[in-house]
């Protein structure tokens, strides 16, 4: 079965030395790591490429009433009697006589504390009844840009509302129920992710489904470090593979690991010195151990690479390579008459691989589109 060619980091950094030294110019290693990381940043964000489309879930939580409160304003702390505080606890909101308040942090089992821009300025008294319920959840990190939401019992998207009016319906309602309406924002618990924020905040453990764009695999390991192929390795028809003075690290999980045929590091594929064969490391044991996709027939003290994947579809690798050239001549401020030539490539290449991102040819119709589910036996419903 043929195998998908991937390109990698160390292919990308090879391919902008090549250039380079073609027009007879100096480089820098950081000023090429810089062109690869921003020219490759530049073509995944261009569009919302298929290859970049995938599957989420959200698994909601119930709401937690078990016990009685008291909260002390001095420490901002809620104490709980009769019950235990849920694991997820730390990013709820309790309701507390009609009135909301996220907690900040989760102490111990039977006690959290309130964050401080909301928390009541008074003290309440043992006995008190409340809800402890969750409206926020944390979206991928490699979330850009959604589709829609689809839940358990709706038939159709979550409706999508603006940031501002969540809030408000959130401040001014009194239950929890079924969840109907959705807004994307900061997640108030994550640092530089997003989260989706649910109304009603939901009264049951249910499933919310989701297409997003995500982005693309971050390139980090670039092959060039002495730890990306110091020492050999040996394998013996299984995925396992065990290493003889090597390094391998945790990061380097999801990486392409190239295999060669002697004591030479392989390059490559289109290289003087190629690999024997490819694989995706899935897991590192330890320092001299990984297991990768697919076992490797027998070879023994043989040299290797790993580097990073290049994330993008197989049509979108000439756009990459024209925006890698571009990006090297702009960061050495070349004049426009020199780039105008690269321009022509660069955008006929980018054009090309807008073309191929078109994945159905079949017919096409105009008018409205029927939007109908389809039912048992050809009915609609």
């Amino acid at each position: 079965m043929s195998r998908p060619y991937v390109m990698t980091f160390a292919d990308a950094i090879q391919r902008a030395v090549a250039f380079l030294r073609g027009g007879g110019d100096s480089y820098a290693q950081d000023e090429i790591y810089q062109a690869v990381q921003s020219a490759y940043m530049e073509v995944w964000q261009a569009r919302n490429w298929k290859y970049l489309w995938t599957y989420g879930r959200i698994n909601t939580v119930q709401p937690y009433q078990e016990g009685t409160i008291e909260y002390d304003a001095g420490t901002r702390q809620v104490t709980l009697s009769g019950g235990t505080w849920p694991d997820w606890a730390r990013y709820g909101t309790i309701r507390i006589a009609n009135v909301l308040y996220n907690v900040a942090e989760k102490v111990s089992p039977t006690v959290v504390t309130l964050e401080a821009t909301q928390a009541p300025t008074e003290s309440i008294a043992a006995g008190t009844s409340y809800t402890l319920f969750r409206a926020i959840y944390t979206l991928p990190a490699d979330f850009q840009r959604v589709f829609g939401f689809s839940a358990e019992d709706h038939w159709c998207d979550l409706r999508l509302v603006d940031l501002r009016e969540w809030m408000r319906w959130q401040r001014q309602t009194r239950s929890t129920g079924t969840p109907t309406s959705v807004a994307i924002g900061p997640d108030p618990d994550v640092l530089g992710q997003f989260a989706i924020y649910l109304y009603p905040a939901p009264e049951a453990a249910r499933s919310i489904d989701f297409m997003y764009l995500r982005k693309a695999r971050p390139l980090m390991i670039s092959g060039e470090a002495e730890a990306h192929s110091q020492g050999t390795i040996t394998a013996n028809g299984t995925t396992t593979i065990t290493g003889t003075g090597t390094l391998f690290s945790d990061a380097m999980v999801g990486s392409i690991l190239r295999i060669g045929t002697g004591n030479k590091v392989p390059q490559s594929w289109g290289s003087r010195n190629p690999p024997w064969d490819e694989r995706v490391i899935v897991a590192v044991n330890s320092p001299t151990s990984i297991t990768v996709d697919a076992n490797v027939p027998a070879i023994s003290g043989v040299k290797y690479v790993v580097s990073d994947p290049v994330d993008l579809d197989e049509s979108l690798i000439n756009y990459f390579d024209a925006a890698i050239k571009r990006q090297l001549m702009l960061h050495q401020n070349r004049e426009w008459q020199e780039l105008r030539g690269l321009e022509v490539l660069y955008d006929s290449a980018k054009r090309s691989a807008f073309e191929a991102d078109n994945r159905y040819d079949g017919p096409r119709h105009a008018g409205p589109r029927d939007t109908r589910v389809p039912w048992v036996w050809g009915f609609t419903r």
